[in-house]
């Protein structure tokens, strides 16, 4: 596992706030042209529904220019024509002579009666008429007095010259509106979801950037074995593992390259990294799954064993020692081993104080061998 540095670490949490920011910013962006568009879909309805309106006027105009019907006639089926025009509700229809007078309006005969309404009739005269000039596109708000209440719609109005018609076409914004109230809810629900889906890939990622630097923090880049850090912070949870467990024997092995000093001079550093990758992998490859195989500094390695008896962690030394000895290629390298067994109520770390003392005699009497506490003979000492 390659060791992230501290700005890896601190450009990785970046990428993963970025990525947030720019959902969010994606999500605002997406919202914004659903609505717009639906605005504009509304305008182009509407001028739609006008040139539906203008155009069968022009029909029965240019029927009247021909000589097939009267004026008064064509007229009237213009007029009937655009009355029986089926859309929206909130569509409304007006047409509107010169004098003033409505031919087309979207009150009914019963609305007509109310003194409301005959005002509100005034006021929409007097507001369709200001837009007599051209052909214009509005979005306003009607007066209180023409709705009772403040209403939001576009019109689009245009003026029939021929016949001194304003010919307008209204659709109140609340039918776009719902619309969106509609996109809206599932706008909501699956940005709801959406964002639940984020902050748990947001978890999971910390977790496994978290898990990363924790692996960084007790694994040793080099020979990929725990570290001395970890070895230390897990020195009282063992020593509570065996007390809970007095039939168990904690047994540790303190392993030490021969002349590694010698070597790294010789052949130089990257031959001494390579050979320290090379120990490590053989004793990681002769312990158990259960056993605490560890880079305790330098060329110096330990391993933590938990077994019935303390031949057990004679007969794994003598694995390692010799997988050492045999497969280890030019030069020829050779290591030391001292072994202790941890006493009953005795601090870990004493244990491997004693251990280390195994290891120092074994390189006082000649090294590449193996000295243990009790009094068992090395199967493979040289």
């Amino acid at each position: 596992m390659t060791a992230l540095s501290k700005n890896q670490v601190q450009k990785k949490l970046r990428s993963i706030f970025f990525a947030n920011f720019l959902f969010l910013l994606l999500v605002t962006l997406f919202y914004g042209q659903l609505t717009s568009k639906l605005i504009q879909r509304n305008v182009f309805n509407e001028q739609y529904l006008s040139d539906v309106e203008v155009g069968m006027i022009e029909h029965y105009h240019s029927q009247y220019v021909l000589g097939e019907i009267s004026e008064a006639l064509a007229q009237s089926h213009a007029l009937e024509a655009i009355r029986s025009l089926k859309f929206s509700q909130s569509v409304h229809h007006w047409v509107i002579d010169q004098s003033g007078n409505l031919l087309v309006h979207p009150f009914t005969s019963k609305q007509m009666d109310s003194d409301r309404n005959f005002e509100n009739i005034y006021l929409s005269l007097k507001y369709l008429f200001e837009l007599k000039s051209s052909d214009v596109f509005n979005e306003n708000i009607e007066p209180e007095k023409l709705h009772q209440v403040n209403e939001r719609h576009t019109s689009y109005t245009r003026y029939f010259k021929k016949w001194g018609w304003i010919v307008s076409t209204q659709i109140t914004i609340d039918e776009p509106d719902k619309y969106i109230d509609t996109y809206n809810k599932s706008f909501i629900a699956t940005m709801f979801t959406a964002a639940i889906l984020l902050n748990l890939a947001t978890m999971y990622f910390t977790q496994v950037l978290v898990k990363e630097l924790r692996q960084q923090g007790i694994r040793d880049p080099l020979t990929q074995l725990y570290t001395r850090s970890f070895l230390i912070e897990s020195m009282k949870e063992l020593e509570l593992k065996i007390a809970r467990h007095p039939k168990l024997l904690l047994s540790v092995l303190f392993i030490d390259i021969d002349d590694f000093k010698i070597i790294n001079d010789v052949h130089g550093h990257e031959k001494g990294d390579s050979i320290i990758s090379f120990v490590g992998k053989i004793i990681s490859d002769s312990s158990r799954p259960d056993d605490i195989c560890i880079r305790y500094g330098g060329d110096e390695f330990v391993v933590i064993t938990v077994s019935l008896h303390k031949l057990s962690a004679k007969l794994l030394a003598d694995r390692i020692l010799s997988s050492v000895q045999k497969e280890s290629a030019a030069p020829n390298v050779t290591i030391s081993v001292g072994i202790a067994h941890h006493a009953a109520g005795e601090e870990l770390s004493n244990t491997l104080v004693r251990a280390d003392e195994s290891l120092y005699k074994a390189k006082s009497e000649g090294k590449n061998k193996i000295i243990c506490e009790s009094t068992l003979p090395s199967l493979f000492q040289v």
